[in-house]
């Protein structure tokens, strides 16, 4: 789009100049090559080899040609992540990589939004982030998040989550939110275009409801129109582009015509899934090595909080399942809350446990108590101890993350 839009211009220019002259205002092919080729070798330093994005049309076809033709001088550099996950031994792996983009889907109420504002907040720092993101935007920093669900009153509030989560306010001058409820799908299609070719800085772009481009999910050709141009998008501007989509109800289905097709043409599909009071982010398909699950919870005023110590392995038995479902912490005596988190604090004298620590602690006290509770149901149980203030969060010397300790005072 971008070098559409400056070569019209440059013809234009040329015609007028012509005109001028009181010349006729013949356009060779040998022309718009040539103006092509110059757009593209300014890109150089930064950007891959440009594929021209034209009508296309029997005169224009000679010149689209050679910009499609893989040749051993074209400049293609390894693909480059803005966006990884940091892993042990000091690898990464990627979460959003330039010139593609990547989905992030999820059901109703499983804190899409808030997954992305983490993911936001990590792209405009730059450089490590919360000791779980390592962002790397090169020349151009603008992120820009097109919101087609959430009202003007909620992007502000979003805005101002996503600066809570930052060390200081400065990156918040490369944000952008765009909120884009009130108007048609047509017409979100023509705003994003129109944006995105007038503003040339834009490193990554965000389209929190990527349904609400199309009337129905379910048309394969809109389906298809949108990942096409989502490729070109990412393509043409050398962008990374994440968007948000709903999952089906009775699985783990991304909805629709829409949702697949998306899965088949992005880079990257990130799930998010509500775990009691946790959200866990999990890779569904990755082209290049999928990232290791990392979970966030939200605090008082909803801003997401990492939990790194969150301990995926902890799941309900079978033979427990019945037994869990009926177990619910305010129907338990609060002494034997109470036995249960000096029991657990016994076994940490010199730190704080921290998240997979306490569970696992819990699960074995109470079974001790033969109350059988699993590792999701016990969760509960933690929600309720810091509600009532037994349990606080506290930062660890040392570590990134926050230990849990006992208030014995709170609510005597």
């Amino acid at each position: 789009m971008y070098l559409y839009e400056t070569f019209k211009k440059q013809v234009k220019q040329k015609h007028n100049n012509m005109t001028n002259n009181n010349a006729p205002p013949p356009i060779e092919l040998e022309d718009l090559v040539s103006a092509i080729k110059k757009q593209m070798d300014s890109f150089k330093d930064e950007q891959p080899k440009r594929v021209i994005h034209l009508p296309l049309t029997e005169a224009n076809y000679p010149a689209i040609i050679p910009s499609l033709i893989i040749g051993d001088e074209d400049f293609y550099p390894e693909q480059v992540a803005i966006l990884s996950k940091l892993e042990k031994q000091d690898k990464m792996s990627d979460l959003l990589n330039k010139a593609a983009f990547a989905v992030l889907g999820g059901k109703q109420k499983s804190a899409k939004t808030r997954a992305t504002y983490l993911m936001v907040a990590a792209l405009v720092q730059q450089n490590v982030y919360n000791g779980v993101f390592y962002s790397k935007m090169l020349t151009k920093k603008k992120v820009v998040i097109f919101d087609t669900e959430q009202s003007p009153k909620s992007c502000w509030d979003g805005r101002k989550t996503i600066k809570k989560l930052l060390q200081n306010s400065e990156p918040m001058n490369n944000l952008t939110m765009i909120s884009l409820r009130r108007f048609s799908y047509s017409d979100r299609l023509i705003i994003i275009e129109r944006y995105l070719s007038e503003n040339q800085d834009i490193g990554a772009i965000v389209i929190d409801g990527i349904r609400d481009l199309v009337s129905d999910p379910n048309n394969g050709d809109e389906a298809n129109k949108i990942a096409t141009l989502l490729l070109r998008l990412s393509t043409e501007l050398n962008v990374s582009i994440l968007v948000v989509v709903h999952m089906n109800k009775n699985d783990t289905n991304l909805r629709g015509h829409l949702g697949s097709e998306l899965v088949n043409k992005a880079d990257t599909v990130i799930g998010v899934e509500k775990d009691g009071d946790f959200f866990k982010v999990t890779p569904i398909a990755c082209r290049s090595m999928p990232f290791t699950p990392f979970a966030f919870s939200l605090d008082n005023d909803g801003v997401p909080v990492i939990e790194p110590d969150f301990d995926f392995d902890v799941k309900v038995s079978k033979s427990s399942s019945k037994a869990t479902a009926t177990v619910d912490p305010n129907k338990i005596d609060e002494a034997i809350h109470r036995e249960a988190l000096v029991a657990v604090m016994s076994l940490y004298t010199t730190s704080l446990p921290g998240w997979g620590d306490l569970v696992k602690a819990l699960v074995v006290f109470f079974d001790k108590k033969s109350i059988k509770i699993g590792g999701n149901k016990i969760r509960e149980f933690v929600a309720h101890y810091l509600a009532k203030g037994w349990l606080i969060k506290q930062p660890v010397a040392g570590r990134s993350y926050p230990g849990y300790q006992y208030v014995p005072s709170a609510g005597v």
